[in-house]
């Protein structure tokens, strides 16, 4: 949505989830258009009647809110960086939703830039493989505060409906954090280095780290308006409900109070070598400057 603001930047949303909204019939466009009514994703749709193209997309995705970490079949090549030629066969037909979608945004919008938000390392790995150029923004969080998000809810909350989470759920979702960070990095280490984003970095100090974004993507920084980002009109797919609040952005670190200590130090145990990597402190109210 931030790098949407920009005159000549387009936003796909979560691109990977195009399948599974088209199976949900309440499913919007962030135009408000269903989506086989919408300009942008309606000729896409249409144009694919069998749906096969738009299906791959759901290679990584079993449903529209979860996805497995941990696809076996896939480690080997993500890790090596080598595409076997069963992976390039699959790659050359994922590869044609994908730059449909972006070339149709790009015109529709005017737009030099186009951003795919999906946020999966095989997906990445399957695109490269179809020689698809790719530049790759790395935005992660503290892994506190992406467990506080994920498990859901205050401390108090949870105590007072006896839903307070276990410690092998807490461990899960941050060996998970754990994992896909490391995916990542594999999906990435063979080509040009991704850029990091820290989300307290992004929250705290918006132009700052759009002006980087700027110079990764060759456009001018002044473009970008980070006051309009929830009001920027566009053809995103997903995206957090909280997109359709008016809020201007804040850093939200409830995390601190709401994530239980002990649940807490569990995180730091079993993210440590990762989060440390990012410049992220077990103590200590900001992470280190990058």
């Amino acid at each position: 949505m931030l790098l949407a603001t920009h005159p000549e930047v387009a936003s796909l949303g979560e691109l990977h989830l195009l399948p599974h909204l088209l199976d949900d019939p309440d499913a919007r466009c962030q135009c408000g258009a269903a989506l086989r009514a919408c300009p942008l994703w309606g000729p896409i749709v249409a144009a694919h009647p069998d749906r096969a193209p738009i299906d791959t997309l759901s290679w990584f995705r079993e449903s529209k809110d979860a996805g497995r970490v941990v696809r076996w079949h896939w480690i080997p090549g993500l890790i090596t960086g080598r595409a076997t030629r069963r992976t390039r066969a699959r790659a050359r037909s994922y590869r044609v939703i994908t730059l449909e979608a972006a070339r149709r945004a790009g015109a529709r919008c005017g737009a030099s830039v186009v951003v795919d938000a999906s946020k999966d390392p095989y997906r990445l790995h399957l695109l490269r493989a179809g020689g698809v150029e790719v530049l790759v923004v790395h935005l992660v969080r503290d892994p506190r505060g992406f467990v506080a998000s994920t498990v859901g809810g205050s401390a108090a909350s949870r105590e007072q409906a006896g839903t307070r989470p276990r410690a092998w759920r807490v461990a899960r979702v941050a060996a998970r954090w754990s994992v896909q960070q490391m995916l990542f990095e594999r999906a990435s280490a063979r080509a040009e280095p991704p850029l990091l984003v820290r989300y307290e970095d992004l929250a705290t100090d918006p132009e700052g780290q759009l002006e980087r974004l700027a110079r990764l993507v060759g456009i001018d920084p002044a473009g970008f308006d980070p006051s309009a980002f929830r009001a920027t009109p566009g053809h995103a797919l997903g995206g957090n409900p909280m997109r359709h609040r008016s809020e201007p952005i804040a850093l939200d670190e409830r995390w601190r109070s709401e994530l239980d200590r002990r649940h807490a130090r569990l995180v730091w145990w079993i993210c440590a070598p990762m989060a440390r990597r990012y410049g992220y402190q077990r103590r200590g109210s900001q992470p280190r400057p990058r």
